[in-house]
Parts: C-alpha cells; structure tokens; sequence
C-alpha cells in the first residue's frame, strides 16, 4: 500500500490540491452568496479576513476526513462512479459530524441550517466538478504514459468461474496470466 502511494504521489497531490481549490472555492461562492450578492438580507457583514481561522479549521477537517475515508485510495483507473459516490458518503458523514458538533441540548443548533446546506451542496458541486477533471486528466494522462495498465496475475481457486469476478475492471488491467 505504500508502495502504491508512492508510486502515485504526484496524482495524490494533485487530489489534495484540488479538494483544497474546491473547498475554498465553495466557501467564496458561499461568502458571496450570502454578504455580497443582495439576495440576502444582512446588516452584519463579516470581512473574509475574520473569516479565515474558521476557514482553515474547515479545510483541516474536509480533508482529514477525506482522507481517513480513503478518497485518495481510490485508484483512477476506477470509474468515475466510484469516486462520485466515495465522495458524496463522505461529504454526507461529514455534514452529519458537522451540524452534531455544532447541537447543543436545550438550545438547538448553534448555526443556520439553511447556511450550511448551501455551503455543504456548492462544497459537494465544486467537488464533483474538480474530481471530474482532475479524473479526466490522470485518467488520459496514465494511459498515454501507459501507466495506466497494471500487469497482474491472477490465482484462481474456484474454476473459471471466478473470472466473473473481474470483468469490471477487466479494462484496467493487463492480465499476462491465471494459475
């Protein structure tokens, strides 16, 4: 497993740069949304500057969580199916962990729900986006490079049945043999 890591360090930077791009992304079309646009009404408006402490509390803890629920794990010779739905579990738990930290008994939650649910879909829409591209790109660039095809070899212990089991990732895979 660490060998992998290492030997894909570059794709994994690059998924924690664009997880950072997309959660700071998030929360300016957040903050504009909600001080700058008028649409909403607020006679306090915070300056982004006050807002920063918060802001990297919550990058610490979008990509923490992101990475203890092995989102950077998922290789990308995967569908892309498989990373939409790590990463909509994840942002879900998260949203969850979230507002329970913020519940105190007797008084209710202690921020705007609605406010949360906006930053937690433009969170998961600039996500997705950022993933997709950055899936797109890794995922054209390993099969330029030809990295993209692993060579393994298969042990098999029930039959030929047992190929069955591969043919969702038949297409990432040089098979060079069975035993």
């Amino acid at each position: 497993h660490i060998y992998k890591n290492i030997l894909f360090i570059k794709e994994i930077v690059a998924s924690v740069l664009a997880d950072l791009a997309a959660i700071n992304l998030a929360f300016l079309i957040y903050y504009f949304f909600k001080y700058k646009s008028g649409i909403l009404d607020f006679s306090t408006i915070l300056p982004v500057d006050v807002l920063l402490i918060p802001l990297i509390w919550i990058n610490i803890f979008w990509l923490f969580l992101y990475a203890v629920a092995g989102l950077y794990d998922i290789p990308f010779e995967m569908k892309f199916k498989n990373h939409f739905f790590a990463l909509i579990k994840t942002v879900i738990f998260g949203s969850i962990i979230f507002l329970a930290v913020n519940f105190k008994l007797g008084e209710g939650f202690l921020i705007s729900l609605s406010s949360v649910m906006v930053y937690i879909c433009l969170l998961l829409i600039m996500n997705l986006i950022s993933r997709l591209f950055l899936f797109l790109y890794l995922n054209s660039k390993l099969k330029r490079t030809g990295k993209r095809m692993n060579c393994i070899m298969v042990t098999l212990n029930q039959g030929n049945d047992a190929l069955s089991d591969f043919k969702p990732v038949k297409d990432n895979y040089n098979f060079i043999g069975y035993v």
